[in-house]
Protein backbone atom coordinates (compact mmCIF):
# COMPACT_ATOMS: atom_id res chain seq x y z
CA UNK A 1 0.00 0.00 0.00
CA UNK A 2 1.95 2.99 -0.91
CA UNK A 3 -0.84 5.58 -0.23
CA UNK A 4 -4.59 6.07 -1.02
CA UNK A 5 -4.47 7.62 -4.69
CA UNK A 6 -5.91 4.92 -6.79
CA UNK A 7 -8.96 6.35 -7.36
CA UNK A 8 -7.19 9.71 -8.09
CA UNK A 9 -7.81 11.54 -11.40
CA UNK A 10 -4.52 12.61 -12.48
CA UNK A 11 -3.54 16.12 -13.18
CA UNK A 12 -0.27 16.63 -15.12
CA UNK A 13 2.61 18.90 -13.87
CA UNK A 14 5.70 19.88 -15.19
CA UNK A 15 8.91 19.47 -13.33
CA UNK A 16 12.21 20.23 -14.50
CA UNK A 17 15.21 17.81 -13.73
CA UNK A 18 19.06 18.11 -14.11
CA UNK A 19 20.26 15.98 -16.96
CA UNK A 20 22.49 13.52 -14.91
CA UNK A 21 19.12 12.60 -12.88
CA UNK A 22 17.14 11.54 -16.08
CA UNK A 23 20.22 9.90 -17.02
CA UNK A 24 19.57 7.59 -13.43
CA UNK A 25 16.04 8.31 -13.66
CA UNK A 26 16.20 6.55 -17.77
CA UNK A 27 18.52 3.81 -16.24
CA UNK A 28 15.52 2.71 -14.45
CA UNK A 29 13.22 2.64 -16.75
CA UNK A 30 16.22 0.26 -18.91
CA UNK A 31 16.51 -2.18 -16.34
CA UNK A 32 12.86 -2.62 -16.24
CA UNK A 33 12.65 -0.99 -12.53
CA UNK A 34 10.06 1.43 -13.32
CA UNK A 35 7.43 1.23 -16.74
CA UNK A 36 8.33 4.84 -17.21
CA UNK A 37 9.95 8.38 -16.11
CA UNK A 38 6.18 9.23 -15.21
CA UNK A 39 5.64 6.23 -12.88
CA UNK A 40 8.85 6.31 -11.37
CA UNK A 41 8.73 10.01 -10.34
CA UNK A 42 5.43 8.97 -9.01
CA UNK A 43 6.55 6.23 -7.19
CA UNK A 44 9.40 8.61 -5.13
CA UNK A 45 6.67 11.25 -4.47
CA UNK A 46 4.58 8.06 -3.14
CA UNK A 47 7.34 6.71 -0.82
CA UNK A 48 8.82 10.47 0.29
CA UNK A 49 5.49 11.19 1.88
CA UNK A 50 4.88 7.60 3.37
CA UNK A 51 8.33 8.41 5.24
CA UNK A 52 6.84 12.04 6.11
CA UNK A 53 6.04 11.09 9.25
CA UNK A 54 4.20 14.70 10.01
CA UNK A 55 2.15 14.11 6.64
CA UNK A 56 1.49 10.98 7.62
CA UNK A 57 -0.10 11.99 10.76
CA UNK A 58 -1.97 15.10 9.34
CA UNK A 59 -3.36 12.93 6.50
CA UNK A 60 -4.23 9.68 9.09
CA UNK A 61 -6.07 12.74 11.13
CA UNK A 62 -7.92 14.13 8.19
CA UNK A 63 -8.78 10.39 6.81
CA UNK A 64 -10.28 10.17 9.97
CA UNK A 65 -12.54 12.55 10.38
CA UNK A 66 -14.13 12.04 7.08
CA UNK A 67 -14.74 8.65 7.54
CA UNK A 68 -16.56 9.45 10.69
CA UNK A 69 -17.99 12.21 8.74
CA UNK A 70 -19.66 9.32 6.49
CA UNK A 71 -20.08 6.61 9.05
CA UNK A 72 -17.23 4.67 8.10
CA UNK A 73 -14.32 2.85 10.23
CA UNK A 74 -11.07 1.28 9.01
CA UNK A 75 -10.08 -1.75 10.41
CA UNK A 76 -5.94 -2.81 10.15
CA UNK A 77 -6.18 -6.52 8.65
CA UNK A 78 -2.39 -6.94 7.74
CA UNK A 79 1.16 -5.09 8.20
CA UNK A 80 4.54 -4.69 6.89
CA UNK A 81 7.39 -3.33 7.14
CA UNK A 82 8.70 -2.05 3.50
CA UNK A 83 11.72 -0.04 3.05
CA UNK A 84 12.78 0.00 6.38
CA UNK A 85 8.19 1.88 7.33
CA UNK A 86 5.80 0.08 9.05
CA UNK A 87 2.64 -0.18 6.76
CA UNK A 88 -0.53 -1.46 7.49
CA UNK A 89 -3.26 -2.71 5.23
CA UNK A 90 -7.14 -1.53 5.98
CA UNK A 91 -10.12 -2.81 5.32
CA UNK A 92 -13.42 -0.21 5.59
CA UNK A 93 -16.55 -1.09 6.28
CA UNK A 94 -20.17 1.16 7.05
CA UNK A 95 -21.22 1.90 10.70
CA UNK A 96 -24.54 0.20 10.57
CA UNK A 97 -25.10 1.32 14.20
CA UNK A 98 -22.63 2.67 16.48
CA UNK A 99 -22.88 0.14 19.85
CA UNK A 100 -21.73 2.12 22.91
Amino acid sequence: MMGDYGDSCMKIITVNFPEELLEDIDMKIMNKESPSRSEYVRWCVRRQLMLDVKYQEERKNLREKIYEKKGLVRVPIDEDIVDGALVRKYQTYKLVRRLE
